[in-house]
C-alpha cells in the first residue's frame, strides 16, 4: 500500500490562511449579531445561516 504524499508547503499555508480568515470573518459577524440583539434587532436563523454562507464563498475567491 503506497503512503500518500505530503501536500506542497504553500498548500498548508494557503489552508492555514484560508481557515484565519474564515475565523475572523466568524468572529466579525458574531460581534454584530451581539450588537444587533442589544440594539434590539433580530434576524432569523436562515438568515445568519445565508450571511455565513455568502461570507465563506468569498474568502474561498
Amino acid at each position: 500500500m503506497a503512503r500518500p504524499e505530503p501536500e506542497p508547503e504553500h498548500e498548508n499555508a494557503n489552508e492555514k490562511a484560508n481557515r484565519e480568515a474564515e475565523a475572523k470573518a466568524l468572529k466579525t459577524l458574531a460581534g454584530f449579531a451581539q450588537k444587533d440583539i442589544k440594539e434590539g434587532r433580530t434576524i432569523s436563523s436562515g438568515q445568519l445561516k445565508d450571511r455565513l454562507a455568502a461570507r465563506k464563498r468569498t474568502t474561498e475567491q
